[in-house]
């Protein structure tokens, strides 16, 4: 059986449209665990509308702890022998579970193509060559490009290599604890498999650095959450595969140069969330030079923050009308 967990927040808009993509599933052997995280809309309303419905939908309704808690908890619960995620305002293709639930009997994750979709448009990640995977692509894809992403939601895991092992998302980290769970799953495996076909549809909000979600506070909250989960992927490398430690180490950079963009973007300048960044940047500075994922931009950047964070900060500011194009990219 497939477990399928999904956290709930205040996704009354969407979560009907999840939960029939999920009902709509070739096969037929899994359970949901609808995780209700504290909502105030008419969630949790939908959530027991089709538990009762459905007896393979089971509701669990908690105080709000954040995405992590919910999801522990469900890791707690869960049944199944396997394992995915979806977010509850995303949904899945017909043979999404089927398509990865076949080569997990010879491996242990399994991954697929996904799509953002917005609006006006949606715009396709597929890793080419449906099949099995070396390790070593699996971490360049999952670190260093888009391709299969750093989330959980377009991946399939074995539950008991997540319970033999104690693996948990980690509650302080409110963004980035995906990836982070993910290196610890990843040191557990030998086998990867890939399919190379969009299954999973993610529902992409773009926030404008004018907006409510660039306020200081909130980047600030983001840039300290981001730095502790960057800094806890680099204790779970496996120090006899150079390769763990060169993608970590470019994520390391990229990361930080992202959170340096936005906190451009926001105006938002705390001394000692730069520094911090500079730190990270100084230490995936070779990986993030060497790899061909990183563009000529970033490189001088990254350059340029690890001599004088202050300095760069103060020069990407008084240039970032000009260069407006090239930040758009890092403003989520």
């Amino acid at each position: 059986m497939i477990s399928i967990v999904i956290p709930v927040y205040n996704c009354e808009a969407y979560l009907e449209q999840c939960l029939r993509s999920v009902q709509a599933q070739h096969r037929r052997d899994w359970e949901v665990l609808l995780v209700n995280d504290g909502s105030i809309d008419g969630s949790a309303a939908i959530c027991d509308r089709f538990a009762a419905a459905d007896d393979r939908i089971r509701v669990i309704h908690q105080p709000n702890g954040g995405v992590s808690s919910a999801r522990n908890l469900a890791l707690e619960r869960a049944r199944g022998t396997y394992l995915t995620f979806i977010d509850a305002d995303d949904y899945v293709e017909p043979d999404f579970l089927e398509a990865l639930r076949v080569p997990m009997e010879t491996h242990e994750v399994a991954v697929c193509g996904y799509d953002r979709v917005r609006p006006d448009a949606s715009q396709d990640f597929v890793l080419a060559g449906t099949g099995s995977l070396p390790m070593e692509r699996l971490y360049e894809h999952t670190l260093c490009t888009q391709l299969i992403g750093g989330g959980c939601c377009n991946k399939m895991f074995r539950l008991d290599i997540i319970r033999s092992q104690g693996l948990r998302f980690d509650t302080r980290i409110a963004v980035g604890e995906d990836m982070l769970f993910l290196m610890q799953y990843f040191q557990r495996c030998q086998r990867a498999f890939n399919v190379a076909r969009v299954l999973y549809h993610y529902r992409f909000n773009e926030v404008s650095a004018t907006e409510a979600g660039f306020a200081q506070k909130k980047v600030n909250e983001r840039t300290a959450s981001i730095l502790l989960a960057v800094a806890a992927m680099t204790r779970h490398v496996d120090p006899a595969q150079p390769y763990q430690q060169h993608f970590v180490g470019f994520r390391q950079a990229r990361s930080s140069l992202r959170l340096f963009f936005q906190m451009v973007l926001s105006r938002t300048q705390e001394p000692a969330l730069l520094a911090a960044i500079q730190r990270n940047i100084r230490q995936g500075l070779w990986p993030f030079l060497q790899s061909r994922h990183s563009r000529w931009l970033e490189k001088a950047v990254v350059m340029g923050v690890a001599l004088s964070s202050r300095g760069t900060y103060a020069g990407a500011v008084a240039l970032s009308g000009l260069l407006s194009r090239h930040l758009h990219a890092y403003r989520t």
